[in-house]
């Protein structure tokens, strides 16, 4: 999967890594209107692509099955998202910067799928969004190569993937809690 993504993005020059479009993906789908368009996301990552393009087209395919893919891990019996990260074998410096960047993504697609009043989530999902924020802003994205940081950032991923599940069913409970969307038809 992660190869396959990295190499549509590279294809489509999208400037968007691996990390970054994983998590707009999954914002959108915590946040959107079971009716929202693909296309809303996916011109965010694509731009503009032509339907005539197989190259794009290709892009476009690979993208939609990583959707699923997700849909898959959110829906099923125990919520079982992992985040496309790089492995552990990586240096903590590469997976710290990823994990900025996948939250960055979740972020914008939280945004593009919609949800606009965070304030009538429950505060736990509200606490989670600022949390989000403040990781983004302060995080050292070259942390020393140590035990302690590398727990610390074990707990830190664990701490996001158990925020994004809470936050998905809170706005899977609260209709009001996305805003509506008006979707030009595709």
């Amino acid at each position: 999967m992660f190869t396959a993504l990295n190499e549509a993005l590279k294809n489509n020059q999208s400037g968007m890594g691996v990390a970054e479009t994983h998590g707009l993906i999954c914002g959108f789908l915590t946040s959107a209107q079971p009716d929202s368009s693909d296309k809303i996301w996916l011109n965010y990552i694509l731009g503009d692509y032509d339907d005539n393009d197989l190259l794009a087209l290709k892009n476009r395919d690979t993208l939609l099955h990583l959707k699923t893919y997700v849909k898959e891990q959110y829906v099923g019996e125990e919520f079982s998202l992992k985040l496309l990260l790089p492995d552990d074998e990586e240096s903590l410096s590469l997976r710290t910067q990823a994990l900025i960047e996948w939250i960055e993504g979740f972020l914008m697609g939280i945004s593009l799928g919609g949800l606009k009043q965070t304030e009538q989530l429950p505060r736990h999902s509200q606490e989670f969004l600022i949390d989000l924020g403040r990781f983004v802003a302060q995080l050292d994205p070259e942390p020393p190569e140590d035990e302690e940081n590398e727990s610390a950032y074990m707990e830190l991923v664990e701490y996001v993937r158990l925020g994004v599940s809470g936050l998905y069913m809170d706005c899977q409970t609260d209709p009001n809690a996305a805003s509506e969307l008006e979707l030009e038809n595709d």
